[in-house]
């Protein structure tokens, strides 16, 4: 076994005891300097969105920044209460909340989507702090003045810094896994990103935010990025079209929209900007009246706020549910299917397929994030529609769009953990996927992105079938999780 350099082992330990000095001395970081240069940044670009929230919004983006005294009291403490949830208590500035940046930004979804996001850069002792959080997530930049220890690998500098910087529970420390890639950003440098991961997926951690971490270094800079905990997202969804949470209706607004006819709340779905939709959608879901309104409602949607109206509308039905809430199931998926055909859809394709499988799962397995549950625990029937839900899914396998690829693939191992009927139907045509993929003419980055998420579909397929006690191995062809 190589032993490692005494160097690097006081080094490391020397990290983990470094505690911040006081809160008083925290200060603002200069806000003129660049924390990150401009080659970097370019790198950066070019990963995934979860390792893009660092670029810190130019001069002339600022000019545009929300009033703090203009936002609720409650948005800004939630975000503080989140930031000190994630960061040790050292490592957070003292009043944070009054030194926030609020900004709205355009977010590089599919369609794009506006994000409120709240800000700020300090300093505390020799190292600079970025945080950047938007209600659904956090992210901290964090860049000690000094160099990178020379004998230390990335891997051992990111779990060095994660125990140092972030509140991860000390009985998990020993637990912390760290994977990289590497990616350049010139002939003769380059950053590593991955995750870092704590213990056993199948431990039933995954609503913890600490149980997953998307991380990049590059030289002693190194970036965190977590989401909220399951069921504590700030505005519930993060999906386009979602409230602001810089202008949010008033409850005087609210009481209006409660006294509105149905009628009249189609016509506000139809006709104002999205907060008054969420609202008017809101009050037809409540009273079960967009089931007597859902022709007029689709017909909306196929014009205009189609992304905003479909999620609101998403409905599994039991299998042994009335005949006519079948009928409004079958209704709705053939409008999102029909979106799937169309050259300019009303409704991304990325939602379209989200909303479509949402149908076919029940609400405590609605997402593609890994869930594991007890072994056999449900033994009811798939919500109806379900085997329709898996043809569309497969069919979507076929398009070259790499984004809807990817969406129906993490979707697929979602429906098939929730129809083991069908589980033997998803594992071949994820397999069959994978080697086409593998076969595919997409740039190297391209295809090894499209292989995890199918792996990643396997592996989801496998916990929620077999429960905690499934065993690490992957799916083979024709293979159903027992």
């Amino acid at each position: 076994m190589k032993r490692r350099p005494f160097a690097v082992t006081l080094w490391v330990m020397s990290v983990l005891v470094m505690a911040p000095r006081a809160y008083a001395t925290s200060r603002p970081a200069p806000e003129m300097e660049r924390l990150l240069d401009t080659k970097l940044q370019q790198a950066v670009l070019k990963l995934p969105l979860a390792y893009r929230n660092c670029i810190w919004p130019a001069d002339e983006e600022l000019q545009g920044a929300v009033p703090l005294g203009s936002i609720r009291r409650e948005v800004l403490r939630n975000a503080v209460d989140f930031v000190g949830t994630v960061l040790k208590a050292g490592w957070v500035r003292e009043s944070l909340g009054d030194h926030f940046i609020a900004l709205t930004r355009k977010r590089a979804t599919s369609p794009p989507s506006d994000r409120d996001w709240l800000m700020a850069r300090y300093g505390i002792d020799e190292t600079e702090l970025q945080v950047m959080e938007d209600g659904v997530s956090v992210a901290v930049l964090v860049v000690p003045r000094g160099k990178f220890p020379a004998d230390t690998s990335p891997k051992e500098y990111v779990c060095a810094l994660a125990k140092r910087f972030l509140k991860i529970p000390e009985d998990r420390t020993g637990a912390v896994v760290v994977t990289l890639r590497r990616l350049a950003v010139d002939k003769q440098d380059s950053l590593h990103y991955g995750r870092i991961r704590l213990g056993d997926e199948n431990m039933g951690t995954d609503g913890l935010w600490w149980h997953r971490v998307n991380v990049w270094c590059h030289g002693s800079t190194v970036y965190f990025r977590v989401r909220r905990s399951r069921g504590q997202v700030d505005r519930a969804r993060a999906t386009p079209g979602i409230p602001r949470r810089f202008t949010e209706l008033s409850r005087k607004e609210l009481a209006r929209i409660a006294e509105l006819s149905e009628r009249q709340l189609v016509e506000m779905v139809g006709t104002s900007d999205v907060r008054y939709v969420l609202a008017a959608l809101s009050r037809l879901k409540a009273t079960g009246a967009w089931k007597r309104h859902l022709d007029s409602l689709l017909s909306v949607a196929a014009e205009k706020r189609g992304d905003v109206i479909v999620e609101a509308l998403v409905f599994p039905v039991e299998a042994s549910g009335k005949a006519e809430d079948k009928r409004l199931v079958d209704k709705y998926l053939d409008f999102l299917a029909g979106q799937l055909g169309k050259t300019k859809p009303a409704v991304s394709l990325p939602q379209a397929i989200r909303c479509i499988a949402r149908t076919g799962c029940r609400e405590e397995n609605a997402s593609p994030m890994p869930a594991p549950r007890k072994a056999h625990a449900d033994s009811r029937p798939p919500p109806y529609g379900s085997a329709r839900i898996v043809r569309i899914l497969i069919s979507c396998l076929d398009t070259t769009d790499c984004l809807v690829r990817r969406t129906a693939i993490r979707w697929l191992g979602v429906v098939g953990a929730n129809d083991p009927a069908k589980a033997h139907i998803v594992v071949d045509a994820l397999h069959k996927q994978q080697a086409k993929e593998e076969a595919g003419q997409e740039k190297p980055e391209v295809r090894k992105q499209m292989q995890q998420a199918t792996q990643e579909a396997l592996r989801t397929l496998q916990r929620r079938m077999r429960g905690p006690e499934a065993r690490a191995a992957p799916l083979g062809p024709g293979q159903v999780p027992r």
